[in-house]
């Protein structure tokens, strides 16, 4: 259904952006920054950010 894909294709963007580069991947894997997925709806607005990492 549309909601699951949405969740996969968040969660392989936030995959990708954690290793996209030598920096961000040092700084991700330090804690020093997070990437956090999410999605919103566009009835009402409303972001809801994937749990996990």
């Amino acid at each position: 259904d549309l909601e699951t894909m949405t969740k996969a294709n968040a969660k392989h963007v936030v995959d990708r952006l954690r290793s996209s580069t030598p920096i961000l991947k040092a700084r991700v894997e330090s804690g020093e920054v997070q990437v956090i997925g999410g999605y919103y709806t566009l009835d009402t607005g409303a972001v809801t950010f994937l749990e996990g990492k």
